[in-house]
């Protein structure tokens, strides 16, 4: 089951040592600066090492963060983030001002659920805020099957642009093109030396990708949705 490969050893990736300033872009980084305000009560799902969570507690954001691995909650307890290792462990009455979540609704076996969930632990005009891969970004299109986001097991649902317009229970807000981190946002003249190479001999899986492969969502809870 996906329960138990998320939740035993230690979940944290090969980021867990750099700050979400580190290892996300500027327009991901801008974009949380702008939403995250002091005293907004600010739920991360899927919260991995707290980084996310430790910008938005530095903003002063109240924070909490939901991971089913036992070592990340450890890490996030320590940093003093609120904590639960299941949606289900948050209280009935419980509500956030806007929840985040970054890599994660490609794991999911029910979106539409996800999504209600959401709704029911936002306030009025409460925001979800969602970064995941693209499966229409050029490098996708490029390396189709060969794409290196579907390398991953656990990778199994790649929502459009289109079902997060119209399709979820939100008002859709906004939408940034960006890369899953800044570490792959090299330089032009390296990419394409290294794009060409890789095409010569089939061996590019889009990375490093010639544009942004991931889409970062704003969603608002509204009474008309």
């Amino acid at each position: 089951m996906a329960e138990s490969l998320y939740s035993e050893g230690d979940s944290t990736n090969k980021w867990s040592q750099l700050t979400i300033e580190e290892a996300k872009t500027v327009k991901v980084i801008n974009l949380l600066s702008k939403e995250i305000k002091k005293n907004l009560k600010i739920l991360d799902i899927g919260c991995n090492g707290g980084q996310l969570l430790d910008l938005a507690k530095m903003l002063g954001a109240i924070t909490a963060g939901v991971d089913l691995s036992d070592r990340c909650i450890a890490i996030i307890k320590q940093k003093g983030h609120q904590h639960f290792s299941s949606i289900m462990e948050i209280d009935d009455n419980e509500r956030f001002d806007i929840i985040t979540a970054f890599d994660l609704v490609e794991h999911l076996y029910n979106v539409p659920a996800f999504f209600d969930f959401c709704k029911t632990k936002l306030v009025d005009n409460g925001k979800l805020i969602i970064l995941t891969g693209n499966v229409f970004s050029l490098n996708a299109q490029i390396t189709q099957e060969k794409w290196w986001y579907l390398g991953a097991p656990e990778h199994i649902v790649f929502p459009s642009r289109l079902y997060f317009k119209y399709h979820t229970p939100f008002q859709f807000k906004e939408i940034i093109y960006t890369y899953a981190s800044i570490a792959y946002k090299e330089p032009v003249i390296k990419v394409l030396k290294s794009f060409f190479y890789q095409i010569f001999k089939d061996k590019y899986t889009g990375i490093p990708p010639i544009c942004p492969d991931h889409v970062l969502i704003v969603l608002q809870k509204t009474n008309t949705k």
